[in-house]
C-alpha cells in the first residue's frame, strides 16, 4: 500500500519549522472528496465530448485528471476512449457554448464643447449605446461504470457576462478567450470531486483566562505566548494547567486543538475533548468546527483505503 497520508513524525517536524506568527497552532488533516464512489476507482475512460466544446473540454480534463495525486503518485490511470481496454468508469457528455445579447442604452457625461487646445469647456449628460453580453457553456458531464451505474453527474453551466459601450477604451475579451475559460471552470470543478487531498490549516487558540485563579492565569497567558515560538511547550503548559482546571473550557479546547495537531495519533483525544467542551459550552462554535475537520479527515481516510484496496 501507498503511503497516503503524514506520518506523525512528518507532523512534529512541519509544526516545529513553522515560523512565529499571530497565537495559532498548526493542523495538518485531510479534504475528503465529494463523490465516495469516484474517489475510489483507479482508471477512468475519457471518451470524447460532443458539442461545439467537447473536444477541447475532453483534453482539458484529460490533462487535468493526470495530475491529480495525493502522495506524488497518479491517482488516477486516465485512458482515452480510442485506445482505452477497459477502466473502472467512463466519463463522457456535451459541452456547448452559446451567446446571447442585450441591447440598451445608458447616460454618460460627455464633452459638449472644447476650446481651440481640445480642451473641454462643457460637460453634460448624454445617452449612449450599450450591449450586454452573456456566453454560458452548458453541459451535461455523466460518469457511468461499466455495468451502467451512475455514479457521477453534473450539468451545471458556466458563464460570464460583461458589457460595452460607445466610447469604451476597452473591449470586451474575444468569445474563444470566454469559452477557453469557461472549459477551464469546469474541468476545475473535478479535483475536488473526485481526489481528496492534504490540508493544513492555522487555528486560533482561545485566549481568555476566565474563570481562572491569577497564578494559573499567568501560566495560561504564559502558554498563549509561547504558540508563537514553541507550541510543544504550549500544549506541555495547558496540560499541566487541565488537570489543575478541568472545567475551564478555554483550556480544554486548546488541549483538544494540541491533540488535532499531533496529526492522526491525537484525533480521537482532540475529538474527546471538543465534545467535552461542547457539553460544558454548547454554543461553542470553535468545538464544532475542530470536530467537522476530523470528521472530514476520518471520510477522507477511508476513501483513500477504498482506493488502495482495488
Amino acid at each position: 500500500m501507498r503511503s497516503i497520508v503524514l506520518t506523525c513524525a512528518a507532523l512534529a517536524s512541519a509544526l516545529a519549522a513553522v515560523p512565529a506568527r499571530a497565537e495559532v497552532l498548526q493542523v495538518f488533516g485531510l479534504m475528503p472528496a465529494r463523490n465516495d464512489d469516484v474517489a475510489a476507482l483507479h482508471s477512468l475512460v475519457v471518451d470524447g465530448f460532443g458539442g461545439s466544446e467537447g473536444p477541447a473540454l475532453t483534453i482539458r480534463i484529460e490533462d487535468l485528471l493526470r495530475g491529480l495525486s495525493v502522495d506524488g503518485s497518479p491517482y488516477f490511470r486516465v485512458l482515452p476512449a480510442p485506445t482505452a481496454s477497459g477502466g473502472d468508469a467512463l466519463l463522457r457528455g456535451p459541452a456547448d457554448a452559446g451567446m446571447q445579447f442585450q441591447l440598451y442604452t445608458e447616460k454618460r457625461e460627455q464633452c459638449a464643447e472644447k476650446d481651440s487646445d481640445g480642451k473641454c469647456l462643457r460637460k453634460e449628460q448624454r445617452e449612449v449605446k450599450c450591449s450586454k453580453r452573456r456566453i454560458t457553456l452548458d453541459i451535461a458531464m455523466r460518469m457511468v461504470r461499466p455495468d451502467g451505474t451512475l455514479i457521477y453527474s453534473d450539468d451545471s453551466p458556466e458563464s460570464v457576462e460583461d458589457s460595452s459601450c460607445e466610447g469604451d477604451e476597452n473591449q470586451p475579451r474575444s468569445r474563444s478567450d470566454v469559452v477557453r475559460g469557461l472549459v477551464a471552470r469546469v474541468a476545475g470543478r473535478l479535483p475536488a470531486e473526485f481526489v481528496p487531498r492534504h490540508t493544513d490549516a492555522q487555528i486560533r487558540v482561545d485566549e481568555s483566562r476566565k474563570g481562572l485563579a491569577k497564578p494559573d492565569a499567568d501560566r495560561f497567558k504564559q502558554a498563549v505566548r509561547l504558540t508563537k515560538t514553541d507550541p510543544r511547550a504550549a500544549c506541555e503548559l495547558w496540560s499541566e494547567l487541565g488537570e489543575a482546571n478541568p472545567g475551564h473550557v478555554p483550556t480544554l479546547f486548546n488541549l483538544g486543538l494540541c491533540a488535532e495537531s499531533r496529526g492522526v495519533d491525537g484525533e480521537d483525544e482532540a475529538h474527546r475533548r471538543y465534545r467535552r467542551v461542547q457539553e460544558l459550552a454548547p454554543h461553542y462554535a470553535a468545538a464544532q468546527a475542530g470536530i467537522d475537520r476530523i470528521m472530514r479527515s476520518t471520510r477522507a481516510r477511508l476513501q483513500l483505503a477504498a482506493h488502495n484496496r482495488g
